[in-house]
């Protein structure tokens, strides 16, 4: 172990809310470390142990899963020296009854980030993001009904559509539970980016002044319009792994996986969602964004418009 340092944050979650953006803007800054894997899933790792094999997205969830806690730290081995040191895992908020009892045990009263999306986009985004990957084949409609089956048959909560999108309770318990916890917006991510990293900065206590390259957007849903182009880029490391020596020696992987993200983005073309599944949505989720706009002091009447207006 030697003197590896431990987490001192975490971003939580929401999945499909920009988690992976923020990951590559905040572990550019020269004080702060993030693993190169950005979803260990180590607090929930008991939930994804028992992770049902007929789950399509099983593969992908069990070549990032860590479940030892000495694997868990060996991913903060180079953090020596850094101020902020974390990790982001988006399913954590959902799992919370599981992860907080371990996140206290291990890492105390931690500092906690969370970006939340307007429930209804952040369905409708995960739905797309595996049907982009092949993982997903009925409709979102069809997929809602499915919903409780699918998570009594322990599939993972990327399919939990409704479940994941009701934040109220699953916010409150990280407020309940520690004493420093900061709650953002897609929005704010969209709007300005530079200035929501920057308050972030600020928050984990590093020089705010630094600023990132938040040009690219980061693991874009999507259905491929051209399916041979997206089979090359999407398979777990493929893209990079199929590059000629030569490309590698004169590109970095970051800037390998800024390529990989632009052609993600322009050949993916967005699936028709039904104005009557949105407003399905709508009813699912209005009572707890009315709580959760009173919990976090945010104005969410934006989440509660008609879906006929969007």
């Amino acid at each position: 172990m030697g003197h590896t340092k431990q987490p001192n944050f975490l971003i939580v979650g929401a999945a499909k809310s920009g988690t992976t953006s923020l990951w590559h803007y905040l572990k550019q800054h020269p004080d702060v470390f993030m693993p190169v894997n950005k979803e260990p899933m180590f607090f929930a790792s008991s939930y994804y142990e028992k992770l049902n094999r007929k789950d399509p997205h099983y593969p992908l969830i069990m070549q990032y899963l860590v479940t030892d806690l000495a694997a868990y730290r060996r991913l903060f081995e180079k953090s020596e020296g850094k101020k902020a040191v974390g990790e982001a895992t988006a399913t954590y908020l959902c799992h919370h009854d599981l992860v907080i009892p371990r996140v206290i045990q291990l890492l105390n009263d931690v500092k906690i980030l969370m970006i939340l999306r307007n429930p209804v986009d952040r369905a409708v985004s995960a739905y797309t993001f595996l049907l982009r990957d092949g993982e997903e084949s009925l409709s979102l409609d069809e997929c809602l009904n499915m919903e409780e089956e699918r998570m009594k048959s322990h599939w993972s909560m990327t399919h939990a559509y409704r479940g994941v999108g009701l934040y109220y309770s699953q916010v409150k318990a990280y407020m309940d539970n520690f004493s420093r916890v900061k709650v953002y917006l897609y929005e704010d991510l969209v709007r300005d980016a530079q200035g929501l990293v920057k308050q972030m900065f600020e928050f984990l206590e590093v020089d705010s002044s630094f600023s990132p390259d938040v040009k690219t957007r980061h693991n874009i849903s999507g259905v491929p319009t051209k399916a041979w182009i997206h089979r090359a880029i999407s398979k777990p490391n493929l893209a990079t792994r199929s590059l000629t020596p030569l490309v590698k020696l004169i590109t970095t992987e970051p800037q390998r996986r800024k390529i990989v993200e632009g052609l993600r983005g322009r050949y993916l073309s967005k699936p028709e969602i039904t104005v009557e599944t949105r407003g399905r949505l709508q009813e699912i989720f209005r009572d707890d964004i009315l709580k959760l706009q009173d919990l976090i002091g945010r104005d969410l009447s934006t989440w509660l418009a008609s879906p006929a207006s969007r």
